[in-house]
């Protein structure tokens, strides 16, 4: 009986330590994963900016069918869901321009265009590329690293750092961002960014 009852133990420990391995091998492939849709985001985002390719990483005013001013989400939201952003982040960040498109919607495009003061951009509330969406800031970051990832009941959270480099000094400066995930399906998407 001591026997049976030891083999059993032996088992039931064999079989723990072997579903904490295969977590840990998940956890980890995870923890790649998320790191690298974090780090292909910024690197992408951060590129286009310094690029000055505004229609990558912006919505973009054109002209409607009736020759009034709009936004353009087709390549920004087309490269969102390129870089692994939920449906949900996608639509809170479409609403957040839904005021600009009603303000810009009463005005011609020829007329938009004249536009050339601050404030009349932002009273359309149409001074978005005033300041970078997703690393804040009127001037971009030169880089992003991964400092860590955590994994919680919903999902993860990238722990990273985007960096800005002085050139006079040759040190930098670091600005702390969060990069929330959820995994449905098995597929891991952003959630926030904060």
């Amino acid at each position: 009986m001591i026997k049976i009852v030891c083999k059993l133990f032996v088992l039931l420990i064999v079989s723990v330590s072997l579903n904490c391995f295969a977590q840990n091998t998940n956890q980890v492939k995870d923890s790649v994963l998320v790191s690298r849709i974090t780090t292909d985001f910024f690197n992408w985002y951060i590129k286009s900016a310094k690029l000055k390719e505004q229609a990558e990483y912006n919505p973009i005013e054109v002209a409607d069918k009736n020759g009034m001013t709009t936004l353009d989400f087709t390549k920004y939201m087309k490269n969102l869901k390129k870089h692994s952003f939920s449906d949900s982040l996608m639509e809170r960040e479409w609403m957040t321009y839904v005021g600009c498109v009603q303000k810009l919607s009463k005005i011609k495009y020829i007329d938009y265009l004249k536009l050339t003061d601050l404030d009349d951009f932002e009273n359309l509330e149409d001074d978005f590329t005033n300041q970078y969406r997703w690393t804040g800031g009127q001037e971009m970051c030169d880089g992003y690293t991964v400092s860590s990832v955590e994994f919680t009941k919903q999902g993860a959270v990238v722990h990273g750092r985007l960096y800005y480099m002085d050139a006079t000094s040759n040190e930098n400066s670091r600005q702390e961002v969060y990069t929330v995930f959820i995994k449905k399906n098995n597929v891991w998407k952003i959630l926030d960014i904060r």
